[in-house]
């Protein structure tokens, strides 16, 4: 179904479609015989049948707690992008590395910031953790080289509420587990849910980005289900690779953030999805400033550059 302003990406269009249960690896051959990877996507992460579904679903509920009470990044597009972790604020402004007061209530106690912080940091770990598990050890080895090897490593993620350091907590059917010494991801993330992109290409200064999708609400009766098309919809698209990745639960993707990419319309459907990246804005003042001049936090707005 093409509209205005759309594009139609499917196999007749010269688009290659990476199946909602088929695990793929993307590579070009370089001309000296090696293989350059461009793309990865692994399903059903993490692989304890017994631990998936309850993680999966804790880490929906995060997300979707942090798309209702945070500032939506992305007020013109479908769906919600919420921002934790550092930010240069206003795209308008002079930008000014901080961490982000991305909370829409003002009144939200200091107590339930924390709890909030805490948890979606908990979910984006696990994200980084599946990645350093399960992902190439090329492209694992070339981003924690660049994020923390480099002569001004990143701190891990932190906040307002939650400082920098190591070790992150999530709930899991009730019970809190906690990785007190554990590595915590980078100080850049996001959570969406339904969130409809746009093709873009990111200004990033590392090759790659990541994405884990805990959840897919899919309505029963919905435009693409009565024309069978079961796993249509809200799905990552790769336009410079011409590949389209079917999204489902359990699912961690690498992809280029260079790269042109973006999603296909939702129709109703809603993915919860969390996502690491390292903005090239971000690093650049990074590159200006230490740690510890890092004394004053700014709100976010509408505004704010991703």
């Amino acid at each position: 179904m093409s509209q205005k302003g759309c594009i139609i990406v499917d196999e007749a269009h010269g688009y290659r479609i990476v199946a909602h249960d088929e695990n793929a690896i993307i590579a070009r051959l370089m001309p000296d015989g090696t293989l350059d990877m461009e793309l990865v996507v692994l399903r059903e992460v993490p692989s304890e049948d017994e631990l998936r579904e309850p993680l999966l679903a804790s880490g929906t509920r995060v997300i979707k707690e942090a798309c209702i009470y945070r500032r939506d990044q992305r007020p013109n597009h479908t769906g919600r992008m919420a921002q934790i972790g550092w930010t240069t604020g206003a795209r308008h402004l002079q930008p000014t590395l901080d961490y982000g007061v991305s909370f829409k209530n003002p009144n939200l106690s200091d107590s339930e910031r924390t709890r909030q912080d805490t948890e979606l940091i908990g979910v984006l770990s696990l994200l980084w953790a599946l990645v350093t598990v399960n992902m190439p050890h090329e492209i694992v080895e070339s981003v924690t080289r660049q994020i923390y090897d480099s002569m001004r490593p990143y701190p891990p993620m932190g906040t307002r509420q939650v400082p920098p350091g190591s070790g992150f907590s999530f709930d899991l059917d009730g019970l809190l587990f906690e990785f007190r010494n554990a590595t915590r991801c980078p100080p850049e993330g996001y959570a969406t849910f339904g969130y409809e992109a746009t093709s873009h290409h990111d200004d990033v200064w590392v090759k790659w980005a990541f994405a884990a999708t805990f959840g897919r609400e899919v309505p029963a009766d919905g435009e693409l289900q009565q024309r069978g098309l079961q796993h249509a919809g809200g799905n990552f698209v790769d336009c410079d690779l011409e590949i389209v990745v079917q999204q489902a639960a359990g699912t961690v993707i690498a992809f280029m953030p260079e790269h042109e990419h973006g999603t296909t319309r939702g129709y109703g459907i809603h993915n919860a999805i969390v996502a690491l990246t390292s903005l090239g804005r971000i690093h650049r003042q990074w590159d200006n400033l230490s740690l510890a001049s890092v004394t004053r936090f700014m709100p976010c707005n509408d505004h704010q550059d991703m």
